[in-house]
């Protein structure tokens, strides 16, 4: 399944691609850390020492974006050298929003279990869940019917929306 994605306008388009020339005209000096880049990283060593799913996970070939970031942050916390800055700043510069948004919930926002399924999505071991919609409900309003054969007179009554009621 791809992920959803929403047609950016042009004026978007245009600022994203001059900001990527711009980072690669400066090597990546310019572009921002990962936000909560040290939670991230405290997190998923912590991870990695206790699930050995996780540890997979990291210890393979990682192809995903997300986790090439998760990997670029861990090796700069390990080294803060400059060329490990700039794999990690490169690395969060070519995600886009969705795939931040991740970054973030893996850093801050999920319990221990809720990030090792969102690593288990990012790797393809299992599927996202699906985004459920309530459905607006198209019901009838709920008319009070007064279902009165004839009356005395022989008038017929009617229902609650003015029908005349009929028996067969």
């Amino acid at each position: 399944l791809k992920p959803f994605l929403v047609q950016q306008p042009p004026c978007v388009l245009m600022s994203d691609m001059a900001s990527a020339i711009l980072h690669v005209m400066t090597g990546y000096r310019l572009a921002e850390d990962p936000r909560n880049a040290n939670e991230l990283v405290s997190a998923i060593d912590r991870l990695v020492l206790e699930n050995a799913e996780v540890q997979d996970i990291l210890s393979g070939h990682v192809t995903q974006r997300t986790l090439l970031c998760v990997k670029a942050c861990q090796a700069h916390a390990v080294d803060p050298s400059p060329k490990n800055r700039k794999r990690m700043r490169a690395s969060w510069a070519k995600l886009n929003l969705s795939e931040r948004f991740v970054i973030t919930k893996l850093a801050v926002w999920q319990t221990d279990e809720l990030r090792v399924w969102q690593l288990k999505v990012e790797a393809g071991q299992l599927e996202p869940l699906p985004v459920r919609r309530q459905k607006t409900s198209q019901t009838m309003p709920d008319i009070k019917s007064n279902r009165v054969r004839k009356d005395a007179s022989g008038v017929q009554q009617s229902d609650g929306r003015g029908r005349k009621v009929i028996s067969l």
